[in-house]
């Protein structure tokens, strides 16, 4: 019980990390295409 929680709760940081290194691609590519627009 204790090591499939456990396993659960590495799955769930994995997933937060995902999100959040997707999340600084799109915003990178936001601000890229923002500043590339405004020159």
């Amino acid at each position: 019980m204790f090591f499939a929680a456990k396993t659960i709760s590495k799955d769930q940081q994995t997933l937060e990390s995902t999100k959040i290194n997707i999340a600084s691609i799109v915003i990178a590519g936001f601000v890229a295409f923002t500043s590339r627009s405004s020159l």
